[in-house]
């Protein structure tokens, strides 16, 4: 069970809270690739990103977006998933 709050978090039942905005660390552990990469597909617009002063966000929803589109690619070896 989810419980929405209106700070743009959502408190999942196990107390564990989950950001609806992610920074460029979060969405690299996420996806499990490097800050390179991670960089690349946010700077190409592959997966939609924001700048807010200084940072950079990235909405959850497109970062699972982004993987659910790609998900054929997780049936190859990494190394040929991300060419």
């Amino acid at each position: 069970m989810e419980v929405r709050t209106g700070s743009g978090e959502d408190v999942v039942e196990s107390g564990v809270v989950e950001y609806e905005f992610l920074k460029p660390d979060e969405v690299s552990r996420l996806l499990r690739c490097g800050r390179t990469k991670t960089y690349e597909l946010l700077q190409t617009g592959e997966i939609p990103s924001y700048r807010v002063g200084r940072n950079r966000i990235v909405r959850r929803g497109d970062v699972l977006a982004w993987l659910g589109e790609h998900q054929d690619g997780l049936d190859r070896p990494w190394s040929e998933t991300f060419r």
